[in-house]
């Protein structure tokens, strides 16, 4: 089942690929992907492996997936890497 269309789960499409990865895995990956958004989504998909219907919602969305991997990775050295600590809204500074 697709979860519905919204930015928020377009998002969480890119945060749950790379949960599990290192801070510093997820900055090299943020710094090898294009400027342009458009071409990120497209080789972000590629190289995660997304579903074609993952990939259109990040695209419908227009996620930038290089400011994404860069907060991840923020939050989750503030927080020690802890892969089960829950993310903050994504509202809240």
């Amino acid at each position: 089942m697709m979860r519905p269309d919204t930015r928020d789960h377009a998002i969480d499409i890119v945060v749950d690929r790379v949960s599990l990865m290192s801070p510093a895995a997820i900055r090299a990956l943020a710094s090898e992907m294009p400027v342009g958004i458009a071409e990120a989504i497209e080789d972000f998909c590629h190289t995660v492996a997304l579903s074609p219907d993952e990939c259109h919602l990040i695209k419908k969305h227009n996620v930038s997936i290089a400011y994404e991997l860069l907060e991840l990775a923020k939050y989750k050295e503030v927080h020690g890497n802890n892969v089960t600590v829950e993310l903050p809204p994504r509202n809240a500074k």
